[in-house]
């Protein structure tokens, strides 16, 4: 056991549980149960999370993630029952960036995103007006080789983010631009060809069928809307990229424009150059400026990717693990990877 290990088992623990951390980094903190045969099911977990909950909240805040390691979770009903013991409600993903499907209730699979496609560090949904507090990722498959759902703490990376990048950043906001095509079949079937689904449908997106429905949704929900020409639309909003905890009222970086600008280092070499097919560049999927409309340099850009690459922390996926997270404190991505890979996510608030 690491000396990190050690020193965490000398502070007051939880009942029934062994606590450690992976060498001397603190994120996440690991849970094991001390004797299985006393946890049977989820929900036996749920009791336990529920009658222990102010103290693994404590642990929460001051790491930023934990890991439950070895519990008798196995499927995706399993976690339903734990976010229900630890969040007043789940998010459903009405206007989320990225495709995933719900598999039970609002459990859903990850970011249906070729195995081969790094996916960027970011806080989920930080670019809408209602994001989850909370993020869990259930691991039902551990890939073959890599697949690591990567995390960093946002609070380091605030700390380290150089003081004119901050300044502009906390100054102006962000504002995150994006184009969701009509629902095609042609479309459809070519993406299914090239396995890309990056460039979600508005109808899929928002779960609508009619422009008026989705025009009263994007009222709702705070986004700005404009019809192009082709049926597609594009949505922004201003959002602030640098918020205090309301729990620790630290500051924390929290912001998406890493992972939404369409840069070569956020896309990587093959999405960038896929970009060149969008002639008309309102049609991209994805972009982000400042707040006030204006260009974020693309040095700015490139020293935020080094500060979260710096940052990012990498474990090796168990088959049943379960990762919480604090979606403000924590942001996550995933690693490319080889072989089958089955990653459940729930948001809770």
């Amino acid at each position: 056991m690491s000396t990190s290990a050690l020193q965490m088992e000398r502070k007051e623990g939880l009942a029934g549980v062994r606590e450690y951390t992976f060498g001397n980094c603190r994120l996440p903190l690991v849970l094991e149960p001390l004797d299985t045969a006393k946890m049977i099911d989820a929900k036996d977990v749920a009791q336990w999370l529920t009658r222990d909950q102010s103290a693994l909240e404590v642990r929460l805040l001051d790491h930023g993630g934990i890991l439950l390691r070895n519990f008798p979770l196995k499927t995706a009903e399993d976690i339903e029952i734990i976010s229900n013991a630890i969040g007043s409600y789940q998010f459903d993903y009405i206007a989320g960036a990225t495709p995933r499907t719900a598999i039970s209730g609002k459990i859903f699979e990850s970011t249906r995103w070729p195995a081969f496609y790094k996916i960027k560090l970011h806080n989920e949904m930080s670019y809408m007006r209602d994001y989850p507090a909370k993020i869990m990722f259930f691991s039902r498959v551990a890939a073959q080789s890599g697949g690591e759902t990567i995390i960093a703490d946002m609070r380091k990376v605030y700390q380290e983010i150089r003081s004119d990048v901050r300044e502009s950043i906390e100054k102006k906001g962000v504002c995150y631009i994006r184009n969701f095509k009509n629902r095609s079949k042609t479309i459809d079937k070519l993406k299914s060809m090239i396995g890309n689904n990056m460039h979600r449908s508005w109808q899929d997106a928002f779960s609508v069928e009619r422009r008026d429905q989705l025009e009263a949704l994007c009222v709702k929900l705070g986004l700005q809307f404009r019809w192009l020409n082709d049926g597609s639309v594009t949505v922004a909003n201003s959002m602030p990229g640098i918020i205090e905890h309301p729990a620790t009222k630290e500051k924390i970086w929290f912001n998406q424009t890493s992972s939404f600008h369409p840069n070569r280092r956020s896309l990587g070499l093959l999405h960038y150059y896929v970009k060149w097919f969008y002639w008309n560049k309102d049609h991209l999927p994805f972009n982000a400026r400042y707040g006030d409309g204006s260009e974020i340099p693309i040095e700015h850009l490139y020293h935020i990717c080094d500060i979260l690459d710096r940052n990012t922390i990498a474990f090796p996926w168990k088959k049943g693990d379960l990762l919480i997270l604090d979606n403000r404190l924590v942001a996550h991505g995933r690693n490319p990877f080889k072989g089958p890979r089955e990653v459940m996510v729930s948001m809770i608030n």
